[in-house]
């Protein structure tokens, strides 16, 4: 059993969790005024430090992906045949990895950066939003359903030596620091590209059937004002114009 299922068990909140945590702060006297200047002196930093020996191919990476999915599922799922389903989806992806060639050649800078990439891209873009959401959450549940987090809030931080570290590797230099950031921003306009997308093809609701909250609108007014785009469709955005393709 795990940590989570034994804490669902005895209708407790898991160890070491958002709710378990702040109810133990507001059990101390910390109240919701309290709670918010602690979240805006609170900063979690980590930083991916640059391995070029840990560079290990993207496929392989994703194969891992996979696995980690098909655990989890298996540990959460109490259906026998579900279970034995998800298991035999590991074996199959353990066998796909150890048949997979590594790299034969020492990686360069460029295979650094993109392992950094894939998990600042595939892992923690994902995870990161929920991590607020889970913690505005649990947050209303001690102090209130008025609780908000502060507006300027940044809890979550992360930095890099991968593609800038000097020191350590005496192929990078200018020219790799340049290309490392612009590789970043490419990705991650990338990112909110998609998910814009994904939100246009959801959020269908027409301003004839439902009412637009007036903040948003005048925000939408802005962007467009700002980015001189016209009214979208659906049509403009399962084919987005020209200046939207990655150079």
């Amino acid at each position: 059993m795990t940590c989570r299922q034994r804490a669902r068990s005895v209708g407790q909140p898991e160890p070491g969790s958002f709710p378990a945590v702040l109810g133990a702060l507001a059990a101390q006297g910390n109240d919701a005024h309290a709670f918010g200047q602690m979240l805006g002196r609170t900063l979690f930093n980590p930083v991916f430090t640059a391995h070029p020996t840990q560079a290990v191919r993207r496929t392989l990476l994703r194969n891992e992906q996979r696995i980690a999915t098909a655990l989890m599922a298996r540990m959460q799922s109490t259906d026998v045949l579900e279970q034995a389903e998800y298991l035999e989806r590991i074996r199959d992806e353990v066998g796909i990895a150890w048949q997979t060639d590594e790299q034969s050649v020492q990686p360069s800078v460029a295979d650094e950066v993109e392992h950094l990439l894939f998990y600042l891209s595939q892992v923690i873009y994902p995870i990161a939003p929920t991590v607020f959401c889970a913690l505005e959450d649990a947050a209303r549940n001690v102090y209130g359903a008025a609780f908000e987090l502060p507006q300027a809030l940044r809890l979550l931080r992360f930095g890099s030596w991968v593609g800038g570290d000097m020191d350590g590797n005496p192929n990078v230099g200018a020219a790799t620091i340049a290309h490392t950031l612009s590789r970043q921003r490419r990705i991650v306009i990338e990112c909110y590209r998609r998910d814009v997308r994904d939100l246009f093809e959801r959020m269908s609701h027409g301003a004839a059937r439902v009412q637009v909250n007036a903040e948003l609108g005048a925000r939408l007014h802005a962007y467009r004002a700002a980015l001189a785009i016209p009214l979208m469709t659906v049509r403009t955005l399962t084919n987005p114009p020209r200046s939207w393709a990655p150079t």
